[in-house]
C-alpha cells in the first residue's frame, strides 16, 4: 500500500463517523463497527513509532486525555456498603432497597455502571482519531481531512433536501428517533446537522487559503469548489431551521474569513473575534438557561430552562461525587413533576457542561478546567503566529463552535461531531505541521 493511499485512512475514517454515528443514543450497530474499527486504529497508533516526534503541545494534550479516561475509570471502582452509602445521592436509593428487601452488600462510584461502559465505548472513535492524528502525522494530511468533511457535508445537505421533499415518513431517515420533518441529512438531531455544517465553513476558508498558495493558473478550479461548498453551506444552514445554527452563522463565517488574510492585525482581529464570539454567546447561553430561577413553572416540562433547572437541582443532590457516566437518562425522570409527565422523554440535559457536573461531579469539572487551559493556550499561540496552518486555524473556529453550540445541546455526544472535534484537537496540538515536513523527518510544531 503506497503513502498516498494511507494518507485516507484517515478522511475515510471520518467519512464512516459522520456517515454512521449521527445519533447520541441509536444506531447501535453502526456504532459498534465504527468502535471495533476505532481498536484497530488504536492498536495501530500505539504499536507505530511517533512519526514525527511528538511535540511538547500534543504531550499536554495526553494529559489531558489521561485525565479524562481517569475519570472514566474510576466509574467502575467497586465500594463497600458504607462507602457507597456515604457518597451524595445514594442514601434515598439504598432506603428504596432496602424497603424492598433486597440485599445491597455495595456497589460501584456509577450508579448505573452498564450505561457508563456504553458511554465510554461511545468515545472509542474520538479517541481513536485523535491518538491516530497525533502519533501518524504522515499517514495523512490536513487537506484530505478538509474534502473529507465538506463532501459529507455537502451530501448531508441533498439528503436532507430528500427528506423534507418525501415528507415525514421517508424511508431517507435513518434513525427511529429522529427530527421527522426536518433536513437532519445523516443525523438524528437537526441541531447537529446544522453543527456539522457550520464546523465546515472555516476548512472551507482553509482550503480557499490552500487555493491562493498556488500558482495562478491552478487557483481557479479549487476556489470555484470551495464557493459552491460555502453557497450550499449557506442554504443547508437556511434549510435546516436550527435557531444555535442562525445564531452562529455570522460570528463563524467572519473569523474564518480572516484565515484568508496574513498579517498581525488579521489575527489579532480573529483572536478578539473569537474572544467576542465566546463572551457573547456564553451570556446568551446563560441569560436562556439561567431563567429557570423565575419562569420553570410556566414552561412546558420539555423546554430548556425547566430541564436546566431540573439539572441543576440534581447536580446538587449527587455533588460532589455525580452520578455516573452516562446517567442522566436514570437521574433525571426523579426530578420531574408526576403530574406533568408527557410522551416526551428527556435523554439529555441539553446543555453538555451541567450534564458533565452532573454525571462526574467535582472530578469532571477538574478534567475540564484542565482542557479548557489547553485548549485556550493552544488558540492564542495559534491565532498570534505567522506560521500556523490554515488548517489549524479552522480547528479552532471549528472545535469553539461546537464548544459554544453545547451550552444549548448535546452535538459531542455524537460519534460524528465527537471525532470531527477530535480532529480539530489534534490539528491544533501541531498547528504549523506541513506534510511535506513529515516526510521529510523534520520537525514540526513549536515548543520542540
Amino acid at each position: 500500500m503506497t503513502m498516498k493511499m494511507l494518507s485516507w485512512v484517515l478522511p475515510l475514517y471520518l467519512v464512516l463517523c459522520l456517515v454512521l454515528g449521527g445519533a447520541s443514543a441509536d444506531g447501535y450497530v453502526a456504532n459498534a463497527l465504527l468502535q471495533i474499527l476505532a481498536i484497530g486504529l488504536l492498536t495501530f497508533a500505539f504499536l507505530s513509532k511517533p512519526y514525527p516526534a511528538v511535540t511538547r503541545s500534543e504531550r499536554h494534550l495526553y494529559l489531558v486525555v489521561a485525565g479524562c479516561i481517569l475519570v472514566v475509570g474510576l466509574q467502575f471502582v467497586p465500594l463497600p456498603r458504607g462507602v457507597w452509602q456515604a457518597l451524595p445521592g445514594r442514601a434515598r436509593l439504598l432506603e428504596g432497597l432496602d424497603a424492598a428487601g433486597i440485599a445491597f452488600p455495595g456497589g460501584f462510584a456509577s450508579l448505573i455502571p452498564h450505561e457508563s461502559a456504553k458511554s465510554a465505548a461511545w468515545l472509542l472513535p474520538s479517541l481513536a482519531m485523535l491518538v491516530t492524528m497525533t502519533r501518524a502525522r504522515a499517514f495523512y494530511s490536513p487537506g484530505n481531512l478538509a474534502l473529507a468533511l465538506v463532501a459529507v457535508m455537502c451530501l448531508g445537505v441533498v439528503v436532507g433536501a430528500a427528506q423534507r421533499i418525501s415528507g415525514d415518513y421517508s424511508a431517507l431517515y435513518f434513525y427511529h428517533f429522529t427530527n421527522r420533518g426536518s433536513a437532519v441529512g445523516f443525523f438524528a438531531n437537526a441541531n447537529h446537522m446544522a453543527s456539522l455544517l457550520l464546523t465546515t465553513i472555516p476548512f472551507q476558508a482553509a482550503l480557499a487559503r490552500q487555493a491562493l498558495d498556488k500558482q495562478s493558473g491552478e487557483r481557479l478550479a479549487p476556489m470555484l469548489l470551495v464557493l459552491a461548498g460555502l453557497a450550499l453551506t449557506i442554504v443547508g444552514v437556511g434549510v435546516v431551521g436550527s435557531i444555535a445554527g442562525y445564531v452562529l452563522m455570522i460570528p463563524v463565517t467572519a473569523a474564518s474569513a480572516l484565515i484568508l488574510w496574513r498579517g498581525s492585525h488579521a489575527r489579532l482581529g480573529a483572536l478578539l473575534l473569537l474572544i467576542a464570539l465566546v463572551v457573547t454567546t456564553a451570556i446568551l447561553a446563560s441569560g436562556t438557561g439561567l431563567m429557570w430561577v423565575d419562569r420553570a413553572s410556566g414552561l412546558s416540562a420539555g423546554s430548556r430552562a425547566v430541564i436546566f433547572g431540573r439539572t441543576w437541582q440534581a447536580i446538587l443532590d449527587y455533588w460532589p461525587a455525580g452520578s455516573g457516566l452516562g446517567t442522566f437518562a436514570e437521574a433525571y425522570p426523579s426530578y420531574e413533576d408526576p403530574l406533568a409527565v408527557t410522551r416526551t422523554y428527556i435523554n439529555h440535559a441539553h446543555n453538555d457542561y451541567l450534564e458533565l457536573l452532573l454525571e462526574t461531579g467535582a472530578l469532571g469539572v477538574i478534567a475540564f478546567a484542565a482542557f479548557l487551559a489547553w485548549w485556550t493556550i493552544q488558540t492564542i499561540r495559534i491565532w498570534t503566529r505567522s506560521d500556523a496552518s490554515p488548517f489549524a486555524k479552522a480547528a479552532v473556529i471549528a472545535s469553539a463552535t461546537l464548544l459554544l453550540h453545547s451550552l444549548v445541546d448535546y452535538p459531542l455526544r455524537t460519534v460524528a461531531l465527537g471525532a470531527v472535534f477530535s480532529a480539530c484537537l489534534a490539528l491544533m496540538a501541531s498547528p504549523n505541521s506541513t506534510r511535506k515536513a513529515w516526510f521529510r523527518g523534520e520537525k514540526a510544531g513549536y515548543g520542540e
